[in-house]
C-alpha cells in the first residue's frame, strides 16, 4: 500500500541515488517492479537522463531513374509455336455433339452391366 510516508520516502531515497531494488528492500512489501510503476505514474523515472534533441535528417529529393528498357529478344514465339485456327461451333452443333458424347457414355454403361 502507498502511503503518503512512504512515497515521500520513495521519492527521497530516489533523489538520493538508490536503485528500485534498494528502495523496495528498504521500504518491505514491495517489490522493484511495484517501484518502477510507482516512480513512473509519479513522473520520476529517468532520473540523469539527459534528452538530447532529435537530429533532423534533411528531407530526400526524388531522383528520376532511368526507365528500364527491354531489348529485343532473340527468340520469337511465333516461330517454334504456331497457332492453329479454332473452329467456331453454334449452340447446336455443341448440343448435338454432346447428346452423341452421351448416348456413348450410356451406350458403355449398359454394356457393362450385361457383361
Amino acid at each position: 500500500m502507498w502511503t503518503i510516508e512512504r512515497v515521500q520516502r520513495l521519492t527521497s531515497l530516489w533523489a538520493a541515488g538508490s536503485s528500485a531494488a534498494e528502495i523496495a528492500c528498504d521500504l518491505g512489501g514491495v517489490t522493484r517492479n511495484a517501484v518502477i510503476g510507482k516512480l513512473d505514474r509519479l513522473g520520476l523515472l529517468g532520473r540523469g537522463k539527459v534528452l538530447r534533441p532529435r537530429r533532423i535528417r534533411p528531407a530526400r529529393i526524388a531522383t528520376p531513374r532511368e526507365r528500364h528498357t527491354v531489348k529485343p529478344s532473340r527468340f520469337q514465339p511465333s516461330q517454334y509455336f504456331r497457332r492453329s485456327p479454332v473452329a467456331v461451333q453454334t449452340k447446336s452443333q455443341i448440343a448435338a455433339e454432346f447428346a452423341q458424347i452421351w448416348a456413348n457414355t450410356v451406350a458403355i454403361q449398359n454394356a457393362g452391366r450385361s457383361a
